[in-house]
């Protein structure tokens, strides 16, 4: 029996849902009304189309956005304050809403803006996809997205009010301590980034609290990339269900996970197409991985804040060639690998997903925290990148943890491997005492890789 009464579940669940070709013909309808939404009232659109000689009223179906140029996040920064005078991603029909800025993990933040009805849509969207992972009124959330200019804690805390759902809106500030919440509100639902609820596991057992026993039924993890391994910890440590959570600034929740363990995307509110970089060409088939290609969407008569079109989001995954069991007909997703969460020097790539695949290992469980930083240095004499990792020991260092991780990420990462042994690249692996990482002192979303000098 649910908690939600038919209009709500109408809310979130739309007729189109049960249908994929009449999901279809929805989505197609979204696109023509978002690209001349777009043309009539977004600056940098009109001048686009007009630089281009498009035709918005050629653009009718997803297929068609294919003719369209691609953008990246230099588009949407160079077009925006500070370094434009003007906001050319912005209508002027938008009203109320909010301003949301990025992280700016890589440098200089995109600045987003979701209009008031940018912000109803979210929610209606927003909450189909808590529901798909089981959340319901009957639940307690504990809220460690962090809460200010960002997204992710401002609109989940508009969303769980919406949805009749109790929150604590935590954020990732120290007072008061989680603990003490967690003992007076008996919170079922954690929300934060993997990063967070690994290191929340470890303050608690610190503290002598066995975090199996604290009462969380549902962790949802978003923010950040977290591996198979590190989602199986923190399942484990809390004896708990893990979802995934795909969200950004500016598409909001792009996909979630649902309770037979499957990502879907949010079709309605974001069309995704797949790019090959190599080939240039559009990726049609399912199983292969592509840059992810964004178009926001919104119901026709919606007035948006900032639009994207052909939007290279910065990400990548593919499509899955299945039906998921849980009756939804919205395409799933393999887990999106972050352009955030990788190296790439002279053809070798390092991801932090190497790295987490063997710090949360059974081997490493008792031996490191799972707290790491990638620090990438440059000797200017050799004209050599130097890639520092360090990572957080549980204990007493242990040298071997260091060159035992050295040694399997370049046993796994041929090109890495070419690189270190041709000295075009330089790799120290370290632990280091507990505390004694710098990433552990930056508030709010980890910056496990910084640049110390440019490569």
């Amino acid at each position: 029996m649910s908690d939600y009464n038919e209009k709500e579940m109408k809310m979130m669940y739309p007729p189109y849902l049960d249908n994929r070709e009449y999901l279809d013909a929805l989505i197609d309808s979204r696109i023509r009304y978002v690209v001349n939404y777009a043309y009539n009232n977004i600056p940098f659109y009109k001048e686009l189309f007009d630089k281009n000689k498009i035709n918005p009223e050629t653009i009718r179906t997803k297929e068609d956005l294919e003719k369209l140029p691609i953008i990246t996040s230099k588009e949407l920064i160079k077009n925006s304050p500070p370094l434009s005078k003007e906001f050319s991603f912005e209508s002027e029909k938008g009203k109320g809403g909010f301003r949301f800025y990025t992280s700016g993990t890589k440098g200089q933040p995109k600045i987003f803006y979701h209009s008031r009805d940018d912000m109803k849509f979210m929610n209606e969207i927003s909450s189909r996809a808590f529901h798909m992972a089981g959340i319901n009124k009957k639940d307690v959330v504990l809220n460690c997205f962090p809460i200010g200019i960002n997204v992710s804690g401002m609109a989940t805390c508009f969303i769980f009010n919406e949805m009749g759902i109790k929150q604590i809106p935590a954020g990732v500030a120290p007072f008061p301590p989680k603990e003490q919440l967690i003992k007076t509100h008996k919170p079922t639902v954690l929300l934060s980034s993997g990063s967070y609820v690994d290191r929340l596991a470890r303050q608690l057992m610190n503290n002598g609290t066995d975090p199996k026993e604290v009462g969380f039924e549902k962790v949802i993890i978003g923010g950040e990339a977290s591996s198979l391994e590190k989602k199986k910890r923190i399942a484990k440590e809390f004896s708990a269900k893990v979802f995934d959570l795909y969200g950004s600034t500016e598409g909001m929740i792009m996909a979630m996970g649902c309770t037979k363990g499957n990502l879907h995307l949010m079709e309605d509110a974001n069309h995704f197409m797949l790019y090959d970089n190599e080939k240039k060409e559009f990726i049609k088939e399912p199983g292969k991985k592509g840059q992810a290609i964004m178009t926001t969407l919104i119901p026709i008569g919606y007035e948006k804040g900032s639009v994207l079109i052909n939007y290279k989001i910065g990400d990548s995954f593919e499509f899955e060639d299945k039906e998921c069991s849980c009756g939804l007909k919205l395409r799933t997703i393999t887990p999106p690998h972050r352009s955030d969460d990788a190296i790439v020097i002279s053809g070798a790539k390092l991801d932090m997903n190497d790295i987490e695949r063997l710090i949360y290992n059974e081997k490493m469980i008792n031996k490191l925290t799972g707290e790491y930083e990638i620090l990438v240095d440059f000797d200017e004499k050799t004209r050599t990148p130097i890639l520092n990792i360090k990572l957080e020991s549980l204990g007493k260092i242990d040298k071997f943890i260091g060159e035992d991780i050295k040694s399997n990420l370049i046993n796994s990462n041929f090109p890495l491997a070419n690189e270190i042994s041709n000295g075009r690249i330089i790799m120290n692996v370290d632990s280091v005492e507990p505390g004694n990482l710098d990433v552990l002192k930056i508030k709010g979303k980890p910056k496990r890789i910084r640049y110390i000098k440019p490569i």
